[in-house]
């Protein structure tokens, strides 16, 4: 990333993808943020750093019309069900889990994203 600390910001370049993705399927520019902005919205001094995913969606669900969500998903079946109705998705996976290691998280897919919020009820 082109980013001073760029291998610390996965949730808001996640958010920003997803934000610009918005943007572009609603036609609304308000939405689409440079990661860096995102950073400073986002940043939660308790744990000193921008990887809270509650603060990350609750940053994209606060523009109007937008619903943001974390959730805990078992398997990829669940996040297909999502794609195939056109909701992008971002995903907080274990790197323990991705080198086939055991871990405390290893069981765990956790997905963020945000939507218009008609798309979800």
């Amino acid at each position: 990333m082109a980013y001073p600390n760029g291998g610390a910001l996965c949730s808001p370049t996640t958010v920003s993808m997803l934000m610009t993705y918005w943007s572009r399927m609603l036609k609304r520019p308000e939405l689409d943020h440079n990661v860096p902005d995102i950073v400073k919205a986002v940043y939660d001094p308790n744990w000193r750093g921008t990887g809270n995913w509650p603060f990350n969606t609750a940053y994209a669900g606060s523009y109007k019309g937008m619903r943001g969500y974390v959730t805990r998903m078992c398997d990829i079946s669940e996040i297909e069900d999502w794609i195939v109705n056109g909701i992008p998705v971002g995903l907080s996976v274990s790197y323990d889990r991705l080198r086939g290691r055991a871990s405390e998280a290893a069981d765990t897919w956790w997905c963020a994203s945000a939507s218009r919020k008609a798309e979800i009820q």
